[in-house]
């Protein structure tokens, strides 16, 4: 199979996906509970096609478009899950400076929108990354920092916190971290991943409490359960698989 095959095949199944999740959104804003509720909208797409179909901006722009030819107020639902000028202001002279409180409050915003699958645990270059890739006008990493210090200073998010000795990651969300928690997510920081007999190893602990802190981890958000690994149980972590 050539490249120019796959790149087709790619394409197809891309758009395949982007027909998929536009009939189940219009099907989902006809219903009268659902449409009173944007999130609630969200939350039944990303249990219904992943949370990583979200995390791609051109494909939300596609959809949002969608939407708008068929009157139905896309941009609105979806705000908070694309980068957008919005945190720019004009300076004296014409340039663009970044607005660090409107920033945090977009960073804020789509931490909430994925706080059932992410758990609102980010690192500072998966937020970078994700802004960057989709705006026309870049940020840099001291922009995030500002923006999440702005937020801590008023008591909006839990802050900043090392894990591992030296990941920095976003807590947005408040979350009972508990100290099996912390061990756990200090283990994992290294590669984003970690399996049952791995950390049972590595913490002396028995199969059954690192189970319990693990899936524990899934219902916050912070972790998933790798469904396709044979030999066990597997667990990743997207904000450390970012890093």
């Amino acid at each position: 199979m050539g490249i120019s095959e796959i790149e087709n095949r790619l394409k197809t199944k891309r758009a395949y996906t982007l027909k998929s999740i536009e009939l189940r959104l219009i099907e989902l804003v006809s219903n009268p509970s659902y449409k009173k509720n944007p999130e609630l909208i969200l939350e039944r797409l990303f249990e219904e096609f992943g949370v990583e179909i979200f995390e791609d901006s051109s494909l939300i722009e596609n959809l949002s478009a969608a939407l708008k030819n068929l009157n139905i107020e896309g941009e609105r639902l979806f705000k908070g899950l694309i980068p957008d000028i919005s945190v720019f202001d004009k300076s004296f002279l014409g340039k663009l400076k970044v607005n660090h409180k409107k920033l945090g409050e977009l960073l804020f915003r789509r931490a909430s929108l994925l706080k059932r699958v992410r758990g609102g645990l980010f690192t500072v270059g998966e937020l970078l990354d994700w802004f960057n890739r989709a705006a026309k006008y870049k940020i840099k990493v001291e922009d995030i920092l500002k923006a999440v210090r702005i937020l801590e200073k008023n008591r909006i998010i839990p802050g900043r916190r090392i894990i591992g000795g030296n990941v920095l990651v976003i807590q947005f969300l408040p979350l009972e971290l508990s100290s099996d928690h912390l061990f756990i997510l200090n283990l994992a920081s290294s590669k984003g991943w970690v399996t049952v007999e791995e950390a049972s190893m590595n913490l002396n602990w028995p199969l059954e409490r690192v189970t319990l802190v693990l899936d524990k981890l899934v219902d916050y958000g912070v972790a998933r359960l790798d469904s396709s690994y044979a030999h066990g149980k597997k667990y990743y972590f997207p904000a450390f698989l970012s890093k």
